[in-house]
């Protein structure tokens, strides 16, 4: 697939779980032909210098991204922010800030006052993993809630699987004419060894994740899974 963009990488520097730094990830896209890529690490931006220059050195494109925390009077949550221009990196710049003034419940967050006073030059999309929307349509919300927040983002993420819960995100997604953005869980680096694949496991049950990683699949194969899920 040519021409492709990755709009979520998440680097060694972000608060989940990575083996991946700039030079895999960049390395990575090369490889399968990307144009641009997003670095999107959850409550963090330490990685774009890195990212500048070893996505740079292989004339791909970066997008400045994050995914924060963000909290409001019913839930907890992530959000995916990409910046359009320069006022969008600055804003994800100051909601970092934000992010590490603010110490509420479980930890750093913004408020979704503070995320939607910053949206210029942003757009913002529902994260496929611990996603406002992804929440509330696990959380059995009314249909009236899944359409209010699903029209507040300019995107939406999705997986394939579970199909029940992405089928109705998708559902959504077209009746609002919210476009989608396919993710996958995977390690992107596929010349992993066995220890570091070992290593990688044993960290991701030492802290409760339930994301079994993954070896980036053929675009073809991933394209496939997406075809049947739309079907």
């Amino acid at each position: 697939m040519n021409d492709r963009i990755e709009l979520h990488n998440e680097s060694g520097y972000s608060e989940d779980l990575s083996c991946l730094y700039s030079g895999d990830i960049a390395e990575a896209a090369k490889r399968y032909g990307c144009t641009a890529v997003a670095v999107t690490d959850l409550n963090s931006v330490y990685a774009y210098g890195k990212a500048e220059t070893a996505l740079s050195q292989r004339n791909i494109s970066m997008i400045y991204g994050i995914t924060v925390s963000c909290v409001d009077a019913e839930d907890r949550y992530h959000v995916i922010l990409l910046a359009k221009n320069l006022a969008g990196r600055d804003n994800i710049f100051r909601l970092a800030e934000l992010l590490h003034e603010n110490y509420l419940l479980l930890g750093h967050a913004v408020t979704r006052e503070q995320l939607d006073a910053h949206r210029d030059g942003i757009l913002m999309g529902a994260a496929a993993h611990d996603g406002q929307l992804v929440r509330a349509v696990q959380h059995r919300r009314n249909q009236q809630y899944l359409d209010t927040i699903a029209k507040s983002y300019d995107y939406i993420e999705f997986v394939p699987e579970p199909y029940d819960i992405s089928a109705e995100v998708f559902q959504l997604a077209q009746k609002h004419g919210i476009p989608l953005c396919a993710v996958q869980y995977a390690v992107l680096n596929a010349e992993n060894d066995p220890g570091e694949y070992h290593a990688y496991c044993a960290l991701s049950n030492y802290y409760i994740s339930y994301v079994k990683p993954a070896y980036l699949k053929p675009a073809s194969e991933l394209e496939e899974e997406i075809k049947t899920l739309y079907v």
